[in-house]
């Protein structure tokens, strides 16, 4: 049997746009210096932000997909390193020193993206070897 349905592939994007959007209103924009940064978000669309996340949820959906079917070991360990390694790919850019974006700013959206990418990618394994069982 195959591990990604057309159904599943659409739930799990779309939980990867609620974890996004959960992660930020509770851990990034509790940072004073997020708020302040985007003018507390009145210039922010958030149709055309939920559907850029959307397209990124599909991408981690699909690479999701590859690494619970081509992993080998028990599937709470693959879940585990599968969401590491997308909290790292996420996250790690904003260690990196920038112009653009503040430390303040950097640190808010680094705790959430280590959460929401790791939450994500450790569901998604679970829900995709599941559904071979």
């Amino acid at each position: 049997p195959t591990l990604l349905t057309g159904l599943s592939f659409l739930l799990l994007a779309g939980l990867y746009v609620i974890l996004y959007f959960a992660a930020g209103a509770t851990v990034a924009w509790s940072s004073e210096a997020v708020r302040a940064f985007y003018g507390d978000g009145m210039d922010i669309d958030p149709g055309t932000l939920a559907l850029l996340q959307l397209g990124r949820g599909a991408v981690w959906t699909a690479l999701a997909a590859v690494l619970a079917a081509t992993m080998r070991g028990r599937t709470l360990t693959v879940a585990a390193l599968v969401g590491a390694a997308f909290a790292v790919l996420m996250a790690a850019p904003l260690l990196y020193p920038g112009a653009l974006i503040p430390w303040p700013v950097r640190q808010g959206h680094l705790v959430e993206l280590v959460l929401a990418n790791f939450v994500f990618g450790a569901v998604a394994v679970l829900t995709l070897r599941r559904r071979v069982r």
